[in-house]
């Protein structure tokens, strides 16, 4: 007993300081969510055209046709996180702050699941919220609450779908489970790994409730999909099914664990720390027969990350689910955890995850707390993005600064541009003759115009447009923005 006194107290001594390390994130991310609430921080090319699609829906059009009228559409977004940034934008009547409130209540609405689930898994108050703090310190998950992505949206219905479950195996809780399962299918294609999860556990846990929690599963997911199949008049399987879906599967094994890997120690590094003690954990809870919903949910979401890794169009925000899963692992296995050790062991290393995460994003924290002090906003981060002066009519890589202007993009979503032309081979012949008639006065981009970078080639325009803009445009000059720095083309003198 005197023995295990010290380790007792030891214990206390860490869940206290990792609740306070906890707190100190949630602070950091109350200041950077509220300072920027109404700025362009963290609003680039995709955010954009998340704009741009909830402005479509506003005027009567849910998914715009891939091509009308001179205007390009195409999109890979589900519908569900569309329909919702519409309706808020409606209220508002603009599509920054309500785009960004959204995210905010979405994420909000996240980190207290994580709360609940830590809980359910036998974490005491301390703990949990040190467990909540490790999701939110890590730049993935404050991304998805200063944006107006898509991914904080279906990362909450999914995690929302393991928590009803996790000690509730009844009929109710299973076709509640399903029904948000669905809804997360209809918010991103590859929001699975959720309903996967809860599938297994019922499987092992109620076999019962499992056909209740598929039907209903499938029957959210239909009637959102097909509805807003009928709603759009057939634009929305255009759009997402026809031309979604992952590029680049044969590269599968080769490059998409790197690419995982490079982009966890560039924006997760937090993430990355506890990546080894969770797969540990997971891998102790399987031999032993005492996995948790958790350890289920992030096999299946590691596998999901895998396979969209595969694509050219992924970057970091997908490390989302990850980001939310690994701490929570962390969590189930604390709380089976019968020895001090083991436990002291665990409370550590999610303390030193949160500490990692803190430090890579401390310049936002840091740029955030002064302008809160000055009350200013630096001017790349002030809307519109680009500066009203710039002549007009603008072909924009980012079509944010077409929506701030108050006027439709001509490209929806550059990186589905080049999915379009493939497509549809006379729409480039088209584009390409609207360049050299110099129809544009102003061409902006995100990036350098480098025709040897496969950014031009894979992800977006296509070298035959990109080769068209060299060849008629002139570089001018670069204006900062608030994620990229623009790039300012006009006519060539001819």
């Amino acid at each position: 007993m005197r023995r295990a006194q010290p380790q007792v107290s030891a214990l206390r001594v860490a869940g206290a300081g990792t609740a306070l390390v906890g707190v100190a994130a949630l602070a950091a991310f109350a200041l950077v969510a509220l300072v920027h609430i109404a700025d362009n921080y963290h609003v680039d090319h995709v955010a954009g055209a998340w704009m741009a699609l909830a402005a479509y829906a506003d005027d009567g059009t849910l998914y715009p046709p891939l091509h009308d009228d001179g205007v390009f559409g195409g999109t890979r977004y589900m519908p569900l996180g569309i329909v919702l940034n519409a309706g808020a934008a409606a209220v508002s009547g603009e599509y920054l702050v309500s785009g960004k409130l959204l995210a905010l209540v979405t994420v909000s609405a996240l980190l207290a699941l994580v709360y609940v689930l830590a809980r359910r898994l036998g974490c005491e108050r301390g703990i949990s919220v040190g467990v909540v703090g490790a999701v939110i310190a890590t730049f993935p998950a404050l991304f998805a609450a200063t944006t107006v992505y898509g991914d904080a949206l279906a990362v909450t219905l999914q995690v929302a779908a393991i928590t009803l479950v996790a000690r509730d195996t009844s009929r109710r809780a299973a076709v509640a489970a399903g029904i948000l399962a669905g809804l997360a299918v209809s918010a991103k294609v590859t929001a699975v790994w959720g309903g996967g999860a809860v599938l297994i556990w019922l499987l092992v846990r109620h076999r019962r409730g499992a056909f209740p929690c598929l039907a209903a599963a499938a029957a959210s997911a239909l009637v959102v999909l097909l509805g807003t199949d009928a709603l759009s008049h057939g634009r929305f399987h255009e759009n997402v099914l026809e031309l979604g879906g992952v590029e680049g599967v044969r590269d599968l094994l080769a490059e998409a664990p790197a690419k995982l890997w490079e982009l966890s120690l560039a924006s997760a590094p937090g993430a990355l720390l506890l990546a080894p003690p969770a797969v540990a954990c997971v891998a102790i809870a399987a031999v032993r027969g005492r996995l948790e919903i958790v350890d289920v949910a992030l096999v299946l979401a590691s596998v999901v990350t895998i396979v969209v890794m595969a694509d050219v169009g992924t970057g970091f925000n997908h490390l989302l689910d990850l980001a939310v899963l690994l701490p929570l692992v962390i969590a189930a296995a604390y709380a089976r955890s019968e020895a001090i050790g083991p436990r002291l062991a665990l409370v550590a290393a999610l303390a030193a995850a949160t500490l990692a995460s803190l430090a890579d994003v401390r310049q936002d924290v840091h740029e955030a707390a002064v302008a809160a002090v000055q009350r200013s906003t630096p001017e790349r981060l002030r809307p519109p993005a680009l500066h009203t002066t710039v002549a007009a009519p603008i072909l924009s890589e980012d079509p944010t600064i077409p929506v701030q202007r108050g006027a439709r993009p001509t490209i929806l979503d550059s990186y589905m541009l080049l999915r379009v032309l493939r497509r549809e081979p006379a729409r480039r012949r088209e584009l390409i003759a609207r360049l050299a008639r110099h129809e544009f006065a102003t061409i902006v981009l995100i990036m350098d115009l480098d025709l040897d970078d496969p950014w031009w080639s894979k992800s977006h325009f296509g070298i035959s447009v990109a080769r068209a803009i060299d060849r008629h445009y002139r570089f001018d000059r670069k204006v900062p923005g608030p994620v990229f720095a623009y790039r300012l083309y006009v006519p060539r003198r001819e």
